[in-house]
């Protein structure tokens, strides 16, 4: 109800809505674009001081954030998948219980 609200309102003043999770979705890409960008920034500025190649630093950390974020995806599933068991399981628990009861 309170999303209608706030969607109603934003429309009404012209601007585009996005619900909830798109939005903290965006937010989040901005923020890990902007965090690489500086920490790139700093690298060039790091590897120029102590005579380090720029280009091999700078692919070592896009390599270690890439792996990074597939652990953190293949962690994800894997708990989704979990909590889908857990719920199946839950599920046939209380069907048996209530064919047992009649």
């Amino acid at each position: 109800m309170i999303l209608e609200y706030r969607k109603q309102d934003c429309i009404s003043a012209g601007k585009e809505w996005l619900d909830p999770e798109t939005a903290a979705a965006l937010e989040q890409q901005r923020q890990e674009r902007e965090s690489e960008e500086s920490y790139l920034a700093e690298l060039k500025t790091k590897c120029a001081k102590n005579g380090w190649d720029y280009e091999i630093k700078a692919e070592e950390y896009r390599r270690k954030t890439a792996e990074a974020k597939q652990r953190a995806e293949q962690k994800r599933l894997a708990s989704e998948q979990k909590a889908a068991q857990k719920a199946q399981r839950a599920e046939s628990k209380r069907a048996a219980r209530l064919s047992s009861m009649t």
